[in-house]
């Protein structure tokens, strides 16, 4: 990969001077947030276009900005890091219920359990996401410290930072989206969602198929759900190496083809795979006895190819088993009641749940903080395949890995 090639993904036109990080991406866990930000500070780098002892600017104090600034301040730039919260890594410092690891959506590929990020700089290792912050604070820290990096907090929104030779705008993917006049009860901040409760089991509507949604389904139904543990035991499962080649053979037939028919293929193929009648017993030996959940979206089958492979694989058992309900279509209004919540479908259909999980996907926030650099990037933006973030910058580049 040239650096010619990365530079595309970060430049607005007609706007020198101003870089966009993993504001606009299909993948977006922390890890690869992580490694676009690198891959970034390398490509201006090496290019020339942040030297020694230039200024520059990073709004946004999420993994991405830290990653970026930290990079760019190894190769000497003095870097101010602008942050709208009271602290860096404000939501997901505070959160002890969502488990993170760095190369879960890899799999089944190899390597996908490997515990370590891996990263030359700002590494981590899997934890509840509290943890993972604490990490990688810890090593900005010391990168603050060996570097020329200041950190602005409570940074009031405004135009773009003037004085710098460089703005890098990492402003993360977006701020979730609520529903009509429902509270927003964050991907981040739901601390309740695994806690087992007593009394009869609770009917949840979780409302969006994409990786919030599913992961949200897969807490509410699996007890104590961590996704590498049960990685560890379905990989033991004996016959499980034909379901995972299957997998990634499926996965290869809805590479570049349209959501719309990769989730009929997704949907077709999923059903027909073998899998070990031990699987399903472990996944239903798991089942929380306090929940009920209905996964609902728009697409006609709930296996979307924006969510990971092991996300989608454990909705498919679920389903298969009677354990997880999916209905299609889109939802034309929710109503608090009390108790609970009354949900309508656009065809007319009418559900009562005692719980509302919304995941309907995120408002940018680069389109909500900077509308002119939005309206610039988005249709440039658009042009250009999704990159696959993968490590380009070169062994040692930023020190031992």
């Amino acid at each position: 990969m040239s650096l010619e090639k990365i530079l595309p993904y970060a430049l607005v036109p007609d706007v020198p001077g101003v870089y966009v990080c993993g504001c606009f991406e299909r993948w977006v866990s922390i890890q690869l947030q992580a490694v676009r930000a690198l891959n970034l500070a390398w490509a201006l780098r090496e290019t020339g276009r942040v030297g020694a002892g230039a200024r520059v600017c990073v709004v946004g104090g999420g993994f991405a900005g830290l990653a970026v600034a930290a990079g760019l301040g190894r190769g000497g730039a003095e870097v101010t890091v602008l942050e709208r919260h009271g602290a860096l890594l404000d939501t997901q410092r505070r959160n002890r219920v969502r488990w993170i690891h760095p190369h879960i959506h890899e799999w089944p590929r190899d390597g996908a359990l490997e515990p370590r990020a891996g990263l030359p700089i700002l590494d981590w290792t899997a934890a509840l996401s509290a943890d993972v912050a604490a990490q990688v604070l810890d090593g900005f820290a010391v990168d603050m410290r060996r570097s020329r990096i200041d950190v602005v907090t409570g940074a009031r929104p405004g135009p773009l930072p003037e004085g710098f030779d460089a703005v890098v705008l990492a402003l993360g993917v977006g701020v979730e989206k609520s529903f009509g006049d429902l509270p927003l009860r964050s991907y981040w901040a739901d601390d309740e969602i695994a806690t087992l409760r007593d009394g009869p089991a609770r009917h949840h509507l979780v409302t969006g198929i994409g990786e919030g949604g599913v992961i949200d389904a897969l807490t509410l139904r699996i007890g104590g759900f961590s996704h590498a543990e049960i990685a560890r035991a379905i990989d033991a499962v004996p016959g499980m190496d034909a379901v995972r080649a299957e997998l990634l053979a499926i996965e290869a037939a809805i590479d570049g083809i349209p959501d719309e028919r990769a989730n009929a293929i997704l949907h077709a193929r999923y059903a027909a795979l073998a899998v070990p009648a031990a699987v399903d017993a472990s996944l239903r030996a798991r089942m929380r006895p306090d929940t009920r959940v209905t996964l609902n979206g728009p697409e006609a089958f709930p296996l979307a190819a924006r969510a990971d492979i092991l996300n989608r694989f454990l909705v498919s058992r679920l389903v298969a088993l009677g354990e997880m309900t999916y209905v299609p279509g889109k939802i034309a209004s929710i109503v608090a009641e009390n108790p609970g919540y009354f949900a309508a479908l656009d065809d007319g259909t009418a559900m009562r749940f005692d719980e509302v999980n919304i995941r309907h996907g995120t408002v940018p926030s680069l389109r909500a903080a900077f509308p002119e650099i939005w309206e610039r990037y988005y249709p440039a933006r658009m042009r250009l395949a999704h990159l696959t973030p993968e490590p380009y910058w070169p062994a040692g580049y930023y020190g031992p890995t």
